[in-house]
């Protein structure tokens, strides 16, 4: 007799966590340097997971960030900048 075996469903990974906190890490750095005004990242694997750790960056940089809706597909987006007056 066969004894199955679970299968493991694929789930949202640290690796994923951190190269969407190092997406918006850099959207920071970019406003931050003064190359963009204003930056939209969107298309991360989860951004409310790491949206707390984004805030934090984002404060101890001055740089405004909020997190939005796309209007067509629902997505959640983070906007960053400008940098706080």
């Amino acid at each position: 007799m066969d004894i199955p075996q679970p299968i493991r469903l694929p789930v949202a990974t640290a690796a994923a966590n951190e190269r969407d906190l190092a997406e918006i890490v850099a959207a920071i750095e970019l406003v931050v340097r003064g190359a963009a005004t204003r930056v939209t990242v969107a298309g991360l694997e989860d951004p409310q997971v790491v949206a707390a750790d984004g805030l934090v960056v984002a404060q101890d940089a001055g740089v405004e960030f909020r997190l939005g809706r796309d209007p067509e597909t629902g997505a959640i987006r983070v906007v960053v900048g400008p940098v706080a007056g």
